[in-house]
Order: structure tokens, then sequence, then C-alpha cells
């Protein structure tokens, strides 16, 4: 009898140990946002209410405070701060950047090297100069629609589960093949074997290949360009008739080596806060980062150094 409650406590010990080594904050894929999670999950109370819901789908909370809730300042339910774009640990900055604060290095003047990420802690980073909106709100999706059919449409409204299946899907960042309302047809971007998450280069994210930028081509179809596009126009279409290539084959930039994903700290100068938006619209001062990487479009330079 002895025998078997010492077997019992060295059990109970070992599954504690394999708590406490494998422990630690959630990743994409894997709870709360998990696949498959089984027949009694507990993840599905974290976010949803059966009959006290206080915002559509039964969630408990609109987004993004209900995404920030786990991916925000101060948050317990994971280490990855998306609200000001660093590790809660406060050591790295995040790839995509942030949608209130970023940690993007935006003076960083090495050619071409790298675009370096901070190490600073939140409470010195700077704010967002421009970033996707994620709070439900009618958004205009520059470039959406087909050649000829205007700047893109302008009542898409934007959260975060837009964008991220907050269930689970195994894709790269549980992003969804085709964001619901975007028209698209669907882009199955493969998640890394190892997932990593900070970043102390923002310009080499060519890992991801083409698939990133056919990705993001299903809200803006007409951004996707491949070579020659700077030379040949896109036919029928008056506002984005020469177009950077960013399709991501062979030496192409992909969407994300120049853009933050979800917000930047990059600040432009009197030239590059005057570029209008596409059509012609009025330049907004503050928002014409347009996520870039780098302060005064700087992020040209990484390439063509003139």
């Amino acid at each position: 009898m002895r025998s078997l409650l010492v077997s019992a406590m060295v059990a109970a010990f070992l599954v504690m140990l394999t708590v406490v080594v494998q422990g630690g904050t959630a990743s994409a894929d894997n709870p709360p946002h998990e696949a498959g999670a089984g027949a009694t999950a507990d993840s599905c109370a974290g976010c949803h209410r059966a009959h006290t819901g206080q915002a559509a789908e039964l969630l408990k909370s609109t987004q993004p405070a209900l995404c920030y809730s786990c991916h925000g300042t101060g948050a317990a339910g994971s280490d990855l701060d998306v609200e000001n774009g660093a590790n809660d640990d406060l050591s790295t900055a995040l790839k995509g950047g942030g949608f209130t604060n970023a940690l993007i290095d935006t003076t960083d003047s090495s050619l071409p090297s790298d675009v370096g990420g901070s190490t600073i802690g939140v409470t010195s980073a700077a704010g967002a100069t421009s970033a996707h909106t994620v709070d439900g709100t009618a958004q205009t999706v520059w470039g959406n629609g087909a050649a000829g059919s205007g700047v893109g449409s302008s009542s898409f409204n934007l959260a975060c589960g837009t964008c991220h299946d907050p269930h689970g899907n195994g894709k790269y960042r549980i992003l969804r093949p085709s964001p619901p309302g975007s028209g698209g047809s669907g882009t199955s971007v493969t998640d890394e074997v190892t997932k990593d998450y900070d970043t102390t280069d923002y310009f080499n994210v060519a890992y991801l290949g083409s698939s990133i930028s056919n990705w993001c081509a299903e809200c803006h179809t007409r951004y996707l360009a491949a070579s020659g596009s700077e030379d040949t126009p896109l036919a029928g279409d008056s506002d984005f008739t020469y177009r950077h290539r960013s399709n991501g084959s062979g030496s192409a930039p992909t969407c994300i080596k120049c853009h933050a994903s979800h917000g930047s700290n990059a600040s432009m100068g009197t030239n590059s806060d005057a570029v209008p938006w596409p059509g012609g619209a009025a330049a907004t001062s503050g928002a014409n980062s347009r996520l870039l990487k780098m302060d005064n479009r700087g992020i040209c330079q990484k390439c063509h150094e003139k």
C-alpha cells in the first residue's frame, strides 16, 4: 500500500513538473485559439457567454477590448501585447508592430541591411502614427475590387476577428483564408514550424514568400503587382495604374517587408506627409505613415539607395 502511495506521489510530481516545464503563455493555434479542442474544452468560456453576451456572436465584450484582455497592456492571458507592439516581458518588439504604440526603430540608417526592433520597454514606445482600425467600424479598403471600380470599398467593418480566426485553424497567425466580406477567394498561409513572434529585424521577413502578399491581396486586390508593373499600366484603372511590384516572387518584396501589419510608429516629413490617398483624397497629417516601417518613406532607400 505504501509503495502504491509513493508511486502516486511520484506520478503527481512528474505531472506538475511537466506543467512547469511546458507551461507559459499561449501561442497562436494553442489554447484558447485551438481547433479541435475537444468535447469539454474550457476555452469557450474565455470569450463567450451563452445567455449574457454583451456583443454579437455571444461575446462577453466587443473587439478589440475582448482581444486586449489577453493581448493588451498588462494582460495576463498572453505575453504578446499587440496593443503596444511588444512582448510582455518588455524585452522584444513584435513583428507586426502595435495598434496603439510600436517599437520599430524607424530611423535606422543602415543601408540596405535591416530595420532594427527596439528592446526598450513599452513605457518608452512611440505612439502609432498609422494602424489598422480594428474596432468594427466601417473602413476604406484601398485597392479592393476589380480594375476601374474606384479606390476601394468604403464600408468594410474591420475587427481583429476579421483577419484572425479566434477558434484556431493551423495557419500562420491563425489568419483566415479570406476575411469575411473582402470578396477574396481564399489564401492559405503556411504556419511556422517553430512559432516566432518577436523580432530584432523588421526588414528581412522573406520567410513567408509570396503567400503573405497573396493574403493581403484578399482585401487590397490591386496592390498585388508583378515585376514590370511600374512600367505596365493596369488596364482600365485610373487610380492604381502603375504599381510597385509586391507579389513576393523571385526578388520581389512582400507587403510586410515594407509595412507593419498592425501599426507603425514611423513619422513623415513635409514631402512624405503630403502624399495624397488613392484617387486624390486629401492627405491627413499624422496618418500618412501608412504602416510603413521607416520615417519619411525611408523604407524605399533600403532597396534603392538613391
